[in-house]
């Protein structure tokens, strides 16, 4: 569920580039910070190459998959 008007224009490849790159952020290390990942001197191509950091950042603050009503 997108929770922020602002992220409604969030598309199916855009969604399927930010999963990847979770998940790539995953195989770094969960120490590695977003910031890091993305600077210029120390960062790692494939994310800036795909994604700017603050659409990245701006899916991870507003997507949810969390049903807090149904949870069990």
């Amino acid at each position: 569920m997108l929770t922020d008007e602002r992220m409604t224009d969030l598309n199916m490849c855009e969604l399927e580039s930010f999963i990847a790159l979770q998940y790539a952020r995953g195989l770094y290390g969960k120490n590695n910070l977003l910031h890091f990942l993305y600077s210029e001197t120390y960062g790692i191509p494939i994310f800036s190459e795909n994604m700017s950091h603050d659409r990245f950042t701006a899916i991870l603050k507003y997507l949810s998959f969390d049903d807090k009503p149904n949870r069990r």
